[in-house]
């Protein structure tokens, strides 16, 4: 899981901000993501703040360190989830008094709509369609962790396959953080849909997905199946490992063909 930390000041505090930066970076390095200072409210925090992201690993540190060096502050530690609105409200930690957010300023979560195909939750067995043999028990494996999502895959009315996107901690590949990496870690088509363009519409939108979920550039794909590395090579990825790095952002699009099915 990665997470935001945000720590809010007034007229009184804002000049301790600076220190408070430096001492975050002499205490955790590499291990955050820091971020600059916001002397005017910004987004949905009401007043001057900045934040830094770190990993689940980091934790337990991050809070001790809120708890002793900024205890005198109003801070908020959430997880970072497709639906901000979700992480700010429904899984936020607040440390010191809790600040009252602009919540209208929050983003909607990433569009599931697009390229010809919809992304949905089922709500029940039947919902899954062809996919019901790999969705469910795909689901019910997945559900403890609050930055995967496990979505039907729904063309012409019809539930045409299953796909899995979310945050990504790789090993072993290029770049020295883990922070907002993430990753389509799986996207079936049901055999009875195979060969209709469906599989290719959906890599489009889960692409657009992920480019909403975080501000990270780096997206991975897979593994994959042999008979895929053609096509995709010749669409822009590039294999790290056992997985695939995305092309940029918006280069890629259901109008180049249906081989990715």
């Amino acid at each position: 899981m990665n997470y935001h930390a945000h720590l809010y000041f007034d007229a009184e505090t804002i000049a301790q901000a600076a220190s408070l930066r430096a001492d975050l970076w002499e205490r955790f390095g590499d291990d955050i993501k820091l971020y600059r200072l916001h002397s005017e409210p910004e987004g949905p925090h009401p007043c001057p703040s900045f934040g830094f992201a770190f990993t689940e690993r980091s934790l337990a540190s991050v809070t001790r360190w809120l708890d002793t060096r900024a205890a005198h502050l109003s801070s908020l530690v959430h997880p970072v989830i497709a639906d901000d609105r979700a992480a700010h409200i429904d899984h936020g930690q607040w440390h010191g008094a809790p600040v009252d957010l602009r919540l209208g300023q929050l983003g909607p979560p990433p569009t599931r709509e697009g390229h010809g195909v919809r992304f949905f939750c089922p709500t029940h067995a039947e919902q899954w369609g062809t996919s019901r043999a790999r969705g469910p028990a795909l689901a019910a494996r997945l559900e403890t962790q609050l930055d995967v999502d496990v979505f039907a895959i729904e063309g012409d009315g019809e539930v045409v396959g299953v796909v899995a996107l979310g945050t990504y901690y790789p090993s072993g590949l290029e770049g020295g953080s883990l922070l907002e990496m993430t990753a389509i870690h799986q996207l079936l088509i049901a055999p009875a849909a195979q060969g209709c363009g469906w599989g290719h519409r959906a890599l489009a939108l889960a692409l657009d997905y992920l480019g909403e979920f975080t501000d990270s550039a780096r997206i991975y794909l897979g593994p994959v199946s042999k008979e895929l590395a053609g096509p995709l090579g010749r669409r822009g990825f590039v294999l790290r490992g056992d997985r695939w790095r995305a092309p940029a952002p918006g280069t890629f699009t259901a109008s180049d063909g249906a081989e990715s099915d």
